[in-house]
């Protein structure tokens, strides 16, 4: 699934919730900066590739900072 602004604004209006453009603009802005920061974090550890356990590590280590 692909988290694009129009994923975004649909999700709102299925909910009957009305979001403006820089509403969007700032959910996709804090996406793009959550997955750059997995990203970080999977480099820091030298992984040369992510599976769902690796990626449970990443998001535990997160929870706990």
């Amino acid at each position: 699934m692909n988290i694009s602004k129009k994923y975004i604004k649909e999700s709102f209006k299925k909910v009957g919730i009305q979001i403006n453009e820089n509403a969007v603009d700032s959910i996709e802005f804090k996406l793009k900066n959550i997955v750059d920061r997995y990203a970080a974090m999977a480099e820091s550890r030298e992984f040369k590739r992510v599976t769902p356990i690796r990626l449970s590590r990443i998001l535990d280590n997160e929870n706990r900072l």
